[in-house]
Formats: structure tokens, C-alpha cells, sequence
């Protein structure tokens, strides 16, 4: 990371909240099916061939600095560390292949600051740059500054003066050379990746951009502002084709289906929206959440299946069937949920969870949600993840300030033999 920064001031808040740091701040409308319970929380280069490397390489050595072992004893199917149990199912190595110390990774609910692209990029935002980490190099590169991009003097976007811009979401292209960010003065901005610079970037909303998704040539954002916009972006130039209103507060979850004929919109009024791209019109709201609805996730394999994860008050994932509008099953995860990822194939989900127990879940997903393996994956709430192209591996990201690289032990019938490249062990974004 270039430079220093001045860290932003933290809340004096409930420990509780799902929300840590404060900050400031033609269309279709939905009709909220329902108000929020008064009783309702505030959830504020070099590649490697993934799939050949060996289940017994070690790829890292790595010491923790948390001494506190993973618990899986409450979980009756958790997934035990004898190799018969390996072959049959699927679990996280009990600590990470790679950490890496990450300062001004922001420990904010509404946020989206980490994902992981094709050729190995995982991008972070940490305040107010964006910084990638190669996955088979190790190296890391400072990409942008949002305040160097539009320095906080320029007066004539008819913003009010902000001295602390920071980014807020972000999103790769689908094949992952360039990366679309959103910040908290309302802009959007396209970076290329080989050549390290901002092509294009807009005010497109009036408030912080906590939520985006890039898919083949459009480009969903979702803002404090409650509007959620969608983008031709095929030119590198950001146009925009269509706005929708459906939220009473901020949108912090956003995700396009896999086919791009709906979009599903999570937001901090505890509603979850369902769009109909194809048609330009809302489809409906999905569910009764009680908390902040963050954690989005298409079943890669079925358009229609969509799964949703909630904060502290609610603490639940739903499945969703969004042909029907219905809710197909609800398990109560027992703390706030930050963050859920397929991979590629369906077979597992993996989740990530904040208060009150800092978790990562293992899931079989290929008939019905099961529980396999848990790992702690941090010191605080995990309000970040992503999994790899391959699905071999997910990143997390956490308010302790650290980006940690796990490996999913799959069943060895579903492994390929090969090698690893890797070495060293803690590293740090400077």
C-alpha cells in the first residue's frame, strides 16, 4: 500500500452492532411488502494449474498467532481429521495456507472489500486504495487511490467535501483484467489491470457505493443512497441504462444471476428484492428477514436458486426459490452472517460469520444444506470472503486487519496429483 493513512475514527457504539464504523452519507419502485420490526437490529507471470496440486502438498509453512484451536465438537457432522473421513468428505486445512497482514482493512457490515478474480488476482480495499495480492506469486501491488483519482478539492461534482474517502466495494471483470470499484463519495471507477491505470470513473450516486457486481458487459451497483443502478460498461465508458428504488435504507448485498434475468438486492431495511432485468421491473421481496441483509449467493447450477444471510438479530441463511418467490428451507446459524460462496460446481457452500462466534462453515450443498466442517477463522467477525476460480481455496478478510488463504481438502476421488510453488510465511501490504 502506498503511503500512510489516517485510520477512521471507530464508533463508541454497542460491541453488538453489526455495523462498527459510522460514516456519513428513469426508475422503478417497489411497493415494500412490509415494514422492518421495530425489534429489529441496525446491521449497520507465473500460473498455477489449481486443480493439480496435491491434497498433500503443504503450500505454506505457516505459524499462527492465534493459539485458539478450531472447535468442531458442536456440530454432529462436523468432519472428522482421520483420512477415512477425508476421503468421504470435504474440510478446511485447520489453519491457513497464507496470511497476510492487511492495516486499514475497514470492519464494517456494509461493505464488500475482497474478491478473487481469474490469474490468481485477489483484490483488497484497504481505506482508500485498492491493492492486489498474487495468488501464485505472492507478490502485491498498489493498483489506485480513490483521493488521487478525485482529489477531495474538486469541487464541481457538487459533492460535499469529504477528507477521508475510502473504498467501499468492488468487483472483477469476468476475466479478470480489469476491476470496477465503488467509493463512499457516490463514484464508480474501472481499472486496468495490466496497465495499472483508472480508465473511466463517474459520480453515479449520492450516496457510498457498498455493494457491486460486474457480469459479461453490465455492471449492478447498489448505494446508501437506496438506488440501485445498472451500467453498460462494455466500452470501459460507465453509461447509465436503468435505475430501480425499492429500498427504505442502505443496500449492502448485491448479486446478478448467473443467466443475468434477475437481480437480487439485499439491503439494511432487513428486505431482500428480487428484479427482473429482462423486463426492467421488480419481481418481488423474498422472505422475512429480521437483520441486515448482506450475504447473496446464485446456485451456480440453477438460475432460480438463490441463498441469503443475515446480521446479528437474524443470524440465518435462506434458499429461495425465485421462479416461484418462494422460500424453500431456513437454518439458524447461531451468529451474524457476513459473507456466503459456492464453488464452482455446487457441491459445498462456505460462510462466514461475525458475532458472536468469528466462523467459517463448510457446507454439502448438492441436495440439501449439511454442515461438514468449522474452522475459527479470526480474532473478529469475518466480514469478508471469496472463493477461487477453482474453488479449491477462499480468501477471508476480518476487522483484526488480516487477509487469510485457506485450502479445501475435497475427497481425494475428486483431487488431481501436482505440485505447489509456494513459500515464506506471513506477509504484509506496504
Amino acid at each position: 500500500m502506498r503511503g500512510s493513512f489516517d485510520m477512521p475514527k471507530r464508533s463508541n457504539g454497542s460491541a453488538f452492532m453489526d455495523r462498527f464504523i459510522p460514516r456519513l452519507d428513469s426508475q422503478f419502485v417497489f411497493s415494500p411488502g412490509s415494514s422492518p420490526s421495530k425489534n429489529s437490529r441496525s446491521d449497520s507471470q507465473q500460473r498455477v494449474d489449481y486443480d493439480s496440486l496435491s491434497p498433500s502438498t503443504k503450500l505454506l509453512s505457516y505459524h499462527s498467532r492465534e493459539k485458539k484451536k478450531a472447535n468442531n465438537s458442536s456440530f454432529e457432522n462436523s468432519a472428522s481429521s482421520t483420512g477415512s473421513r477425508r476421503e468421504e468428505k470435504a474440510t478446511f486445512e485447520p489453519k491457513p495456507i497464507r496470511a497476510l497482514e492487511a492495516p486499514g482493512l475497514m470492519d464494517d457490515y456494509y461493505l464488500n472489500l475482497l474478491e478473487w478474480g481469474q490469474g490468481g488476482h485477489i483484490a483488497i480495499g484497504l481505506e482508500a486504495s485498492l491493492n492486489l495480492y498474487n495468488f501464485n506469486t505472492g507478490e502485491t501491488t498498489f493498483v489506485f487511490d480513490v483521493n488521487e483519482v478525485v482529489p477531495e478539492s474538486r469541487e464541481s461534482f457538487g459533492l460535499r467535501p469529504q477528507s477521508d474517502a475510502y473504498l467501499c466495494s468492488l468487483s472483477f471483470d469476468a476475466d479478470g483484467k480489469r476491476i470496477a470499484c465503488g467509493d463512499s463519495r457516490g463514484f464508480v471507477y474501472i481499472a486496468d489491470l495490466e496497465s495499472g491505470k483508472v480508465v473511466s470513473h463517474a459520480a453515479v450516486h449520492e450516496g457510498r457505493v457498498g455493494s457491486i457486481h460486474w457480469q459479461e458487459g453490465r455492471l449492478a451497483t447498489g448505494s446508501k443512497d437506496k438506488l440501485v443502478r445498472l451500467f453498460d460498461v462494455r466500452e470501459n465508458f460507465i453509461s447509465s441504462t436503468t435505475a430501480f428504488a425499492g429500498h427504505m435504507q442502505e443496500i449492502c448485498g448485491l448479486k446478478l444471476s448467473p443467466n443475468g434475468a434477475q437481480l437480487a438486492t439485499g439491503g439494511n431495511d432487513n428486505q431482500l428484492n428480487l428484479w427482473d432485468l429482462r423486463g426492467l421491473k421488480p419481481l418481488g421481496v423474498l422472505g422475512t428477514h429480521e437483520a441486515a441483509v448482506k450475504a447473496l449467493a446464485w446456485h451456480p447450477k440453477q438460475s432460480a436458486t438463490l441463498l441469503s444471510g443475515s446480521g446479528t438479530a437474524d443470524r440465518k441463511i435462506r434458499t429461495f426459490d425465485t421462479h416461484k418467490l418462494e422460500e424453500v428451507s431456513v437454518i439458524d446459524t447461531g451468529s451474524q452472517v457476513c459473507s456466503l460462496a459456492f464453488d464452482p460446481d455446487a457441491k459445498y457452500l462456505v460462510s462466514t460469520h461475525g458475532y458472536s462466534l468469528n466462523q467459517m462453515i463448510l457446507w454439502d450443498a448438492q441436495e440439501e444444506l449439511k454442515k461438514i466442517d468449522c474452522v475459527v477463522a479470526h480474532r473478529c467477525r469475518v466480514l469478508y470472503l471469496s472463493a477461487s476460480p477453482c474453488g479449491r481455496y477462499v480468501a477471508t478478510g476480518a476487522g483484526d486487519e488480516t487477509l487469510k488463504l485457506w485450502r479445501i481438502v475435497k475427497p481425494l476421488k475428486e483431487l488431481k496429483k501436482g505440485k505447489s510453488i509456494f513459500s515464506g510465511d506471513i506477509m504484509r501490504f506496504r
